[in-house]
């Protein structure tokens, strides 16, 4: 009996520090993530503004790194969106994609910040489906990007769309497949949703409606 409870009572120490674990370990990497950025962007951009400010008036701005760093950006994006900043953004993209190295890290960073960032590329992506894929009784989510193939139809005689099969956790590269539309399984589920799904391998899966 004395030996049942103990074995009990251990197996109950384990669960909950395993749920302690689950609660606090992604808590702690995310403060300390966004710890990381806020001492990182004050130390490098807005190190020299506050020593000045200190120096002169006897007082700072705490996180004006970030302020900075995010006033940078936004002035960055305001400079490639108009002709002449988009002409020389494209010229160092371009060389960027050539430079050993770089060439091998730039191209895949920028497909996925733009997949995560710009609506654009999210809504080349119409739909969530399932389709029958790789072998038949087995299922892969797919994003359905395209169903106006009349020449594809017309060889077939069938209604064809193109699905991307993606790739985790890159959703925005993958599989092009041409299937008929009445092969595809619609799911009640968002892009965003969809996409999360892909990044976490299956990990982080939304709730049910």
């Amino acid at each position: 009996m004395w030996k049942n409870d103990k074995r009990t009572f251990g197996i109950n120490l384990k669960r909950y520090l395993f749920a302690g674990l689950a609660t606090v370990v992604p808590l702690f990497i995310t403060f300390y993530f966004i710890f990381l950025i806020f001492q990182i962007t004050n130390r490098f951009a807005g190190r020299y503004i506050n020593n000045f400010l200190i120096e002169n008036y006897s007082f700072y701005i705490p996180g004006l790194g970030l302020i900075f760093l995010v006033l940078i950006t936004m002035a960055i994006g305001a400079f490639v969106s108009n002709f002449l900043g988009h002409r020389i953004f494209s010229f160092f993209d371009r060389i960027f994609h050539k430079m050993p190295l770089v060439a091998n890290i730039y191209p895949s960073a920028k497909k996925l910040s733009d997949f995560l960032f710009k609506e654009e590329e999210q809504k080349k992506f119409r739909k969530v489906v399932l389709v029958e894929y790789p072998a038949p009784g087995s299922y892969s989510i797919g994003f359905l990007t395209n169903e106006g193939l009349k020449e594809f139809n017309k060889k077939t005689g069938n209604e064809l769309v193109t699905v991307l099969v993606p790739l985790s956790p890159m959703p925005y590269s993958g599989l092009l497949l041409v299937l008929p539309k009445d092969k595809l399984l619609e799911v009640d589920m968002t892009i965003n949703d969809a996409i999360k799904l892909v990044l976490s391998g299956g990990v982080v899966v939304p709730e049910s409606k």
